[in-house]
């Protein structure tokens, strides 16, 4: 049954994360992102945080409209996660276009721990999605 929950959460997972990697790499700002050659506050500011806040303001905007289902739920989580790695891809490779490098340091830090987080919690999110419903 666990291995039932890894199939369907990676399945959930994977198919956004290459839906918006796709859609993603067509875009010159991201594209130059994904080389690794865009200044870090571009990317970080304005294509990082700045999608993670769409992300929570659909996000909190629906809660209270749609009632909480697997499938909400589901939705919710794999397009969180797969930003957490989209997102986090940029950040990690344009960290050093900065003139302190600090910043860098600071922004793959910041980026690393959304990708740890999915990483380390697709086991118990299975059991927890699938088991309370």
């Amino acid at each position: 049954m666990v291995v039932l929950y890894l199939l369907a959460l990676l399945l959930v997972t994977l198919v956004p994360f290459l839906l918006l990697f796709a859609l993603l790499s067509r875009i010159p700002f991201i594209k130059r992102g994904y080389a690794g050659k865009e200044r870090l506050w571009k990317i970080f500011w304005i294509f990082y945080v700045g999608i993670f806040m769409v992300f929570d303001f659909i996000y909190s905007g629906l809660s209270g409209v749609l009632t909480r289902s697997l499938y909400t739920d589901l939705a919710f989580v794999s397009s969180i996660y797969s930003w957490a790695i989209c997102g986090g891809i940029p950040v990690w490779r344009c960290a050093f276009n900065v003139n302190l490098k600090g910043w860098g340091y600071l922004a793959r830090t910041i980026a690393i721990i959304p990708i740890c987080f999915v990483f380390l919690s697709i086991p118990t999110l299975g059991m927890f999605l699938f088991d309370g419903y």
